[in-house]
């Protein structure tokens, strides 16, 4: 237990300096967007899925952490109801009521150059959506869903 406790403090000490890409840049400069690895970038849809897309909890807190500010602005201005909201549908099948309650995923594919194809079931309906995950100054977002 004594060698372990030093090993969890290195690794989350690690954690919390700033990702390899924005050390020694100039002031004002931000480093360049990168694609995440495919089974990093799986967990994240996954869990996004999960707690946001298919939860029951309010997701705004959730989407403004995962999605970047430029799908923000979409989800905003699709939601096309009265006060504020987002569109999270945008990430679904699109049908009001399925044939029963079960919404999960089936199947998180990489297509290359950050895209990737998330298969689910969605109230018993089957759906598929494609999104776009970008590494965003060390933090994987959503940039986009068809």
């Amino acid at each position: 237990m004594k060698r372990i406790l030093p090993l969890l403090f290195a690794l989350c000490a690690g954690s919390a300096l700033p990702p390899l890409s924005a050390r020694n840049l100039p002031a004002g400069e931000t480093p360049q967007t990168t694609v995440p690895a495919a089974n990093e970038a799986e967990r994240f849809i996954r869990h996004f899925y999960t707690n946001c897309v298919f939860g029951n909890a309010a997701c705004g807190p959730i989407l403004e952490k995962c999605c970047t500010q430029r799908l923000l602005r979409k989800l905003r201005a699709d939601y096309g109801y009265d006060g504020e909201g987002y569109a999270v549908w945008l990430f679904r099948t699109g049908a009001q009521d399925g044939p029963d309650d079960v919404s999960e995923i089936r199947e998180v594919a990489s297509l290359g150059d950050g895209r990737y194809r998330v298969d689910f079931v969605d109230m018993g309906t089957e759906g598929r959506r494609i999104v776009k995950i970008v590494d965003e100054n060390g933090a994987m977002k959503i940039d986009a869903v068809e």
